[in-house]
């Protein structure tokens, strides 16, 4: 597929067509548009995504909330702290004299309750499950994040690519225009004087066009600050990273089993256990709580200076949960209604999933065949049509606005071929999200 670049005079009442062939003029325009921007201030897919990673606040935020997590469990496996009680007893009021009664005594004592069961190792491992969740997410937004990039860079790609091929085509006409006017004088005919106005229609229409492109491109990288604030040093991108990819992706195969490993799906499994922990602590709530109290009593003097013993006691409370077992009950219920529920939940997402993955892959494989047909021919049998119309008009067989008509076919062509490929791209990008595995470096 090339661009036939041609001049169009007449000279003795016949037309002539020259024409030069740019190598891989075409190519360079609808399909390697970054290769002429591999310089300072290029900005590659590969790039963007690694920077907004980094840059990423929410990822950080995670790091922390994670960590705050971890610290949680270690402070909820801890034992309450004891208490110490210090008191008088027995002292006599008429004289308030330590000495007076043998009862009156000074009591320092200790006490330290125990939570029922195994409250406090379930409480510790639920906080660390917890944390695992957040590992899990941070996972899921770095590919939610690979996959916004990439869709971003699919829409710039498919604006810059379609203003490139505008351009052309304006030059083109342009050409055409010029022949068109250094050929037939207004006084000539009312065809030319037509044709003249056409030509002119046609490239101011492409301009229109070409503005309303620009300002899609400016969207959409106003769009990519979101992630990368920094773009507005960014003066070219690399989309040699998008055009490449084109086939060799092979989505046919895939295990929709593996969709089990999918960050989103990993984080509702995790939620079950962390539900599955409020149930064991609900139920640990039957078993008694216990405490243990220990005290020492001194006992000063009696009145003719003999000591008295000192005194120890020892005890130990258990708590009955006899009035409380509708309450203890309803938490179990409840708590296991909410396990349950987040057992639906998962199977929603997988299937969600699986219905997603499907649309993709025969999305992919419908692009696939369109771009094809594209490549191999539409466009050459645009770019021919085009060739005809020329040879017709040299030879004074058709009129200019069969060549005008058939050039602006081809344009048309080459930019529904730009938009097939950033479609593939957003799909490819979207499929890449969907099998997203966290069987390895869920801890990143």
């Amino acid at each position: 597929m090339t661009y036939r670049i041609f001049v169009l005079r007449k000279e003795r009442g016949t037309a002539s067509l020259w024409f030069s062939k740019p190598k891989n003029l075409a190519i360079s325009c609808v399909l390697g548009f970054g290769a002429a921007f591999a310089q300072a201030d290029t900005l590659t897919l590969h790039q963007a995504i690694d920077i907004a990673i980094q840059q990423d606040p929410w990822l950080q935020s995670s790091v922390d909330q994670e960590q705050s997590m971890r610290a949680r469990s270690q402070s909820a496996q801890a034992l309450p702290d004891p208490k110490l009680s210090i008191g008088m007893a027995n002292l006599p009021v008429d004289s308030f004299d330590i000495n007076q009664e043998a009862m009156t005594q000074v009591v320092v004592g200790l006490s330290q309750q125990f939570p029922a069961g195994s409250t406090l190792s379930l409480s510790g491992s639920q906080f660390n499950v917890k944390a695992d969740q957040s590992a899990f997410a941070r996972l899921n937004r770095k590919a939610q994040i690979r996959q916004m990039i990439s869709d971003v860079w699919a829409d710039m790609y498919r604006y810059d690519a379609t203003l490139k091929v505008l351009k052309i085509n304006e030059g083109l006409l342009l050409n055409l225009n010029e022949s068109i006017a250094g050929n037939y004088s207004s006084a000539y005919n009312k065809v030319g004087q037509q044709a003249l106005v056409n030509s002119e229609l046609e490239i101011a229409k492409i301009g229109e066009r070409s503005f309303q492109v620009q300002q899609a491109l400016n969207q959409t990288k106003a769009r990519l600050t979101q992630y990368l604030p920094q773009m507005a040093s960014i003066k070219h991108y690399e989309f040699v990273e998008l055009d490449q990819s084109g086939g060799a992706f092979d989505d046919s195969d895939y295990d929709l089993n593996l969709l089990t490993n999918h960050p989103m799906v990993r984080i509702l499994d995790l939620q079950h256990q962390v539900s599955d922990f409020d149930r064991k602590i609900a139920q640990q709530q039957y078993k008694p709580q216990w405490g243990v109290n220990v005290s020492y009593s001194y006992r000063a003097e009696d009145a003719n200076g003999r000591e008295r013993a000192d005194l120890a006691s020892v005890g130990v409370s258990v708590s009955l949960p006899i009035f409380s077992s509708q309450r203890l009950d309803a938490n179990v219920k409840a708590a296991s209604s909410n396990s349950s529920a987040i057992l639906y939940d998962r199977e929603l997402k997988l299937n969600e999933l699986k219905s997603q993955v499907l649309s993709v892959q025969a999305d992919l494989a419908l692009l696939g065949q369109r771009i094809a047909l594209y490549t191999n021919t539409l466009i050459p049998g645009f770019q021919k049509s085009t060739d005809v119309a020329l040879n017709a008009y040299r030879s004074n067989e058709s009129g200019y606005r069969d060549v005008i008509m058939a050039q602006i076919a081809q344009m048309n062509a080459q930019i529904e071929l730009i938009q097939l490929q950033s479609e593939q791209a957003k799909r490819r990008a979207e499929f890449e999200y969907l099998t997203t595995q966290s069987a390895e470096g869920a801890r990143q």
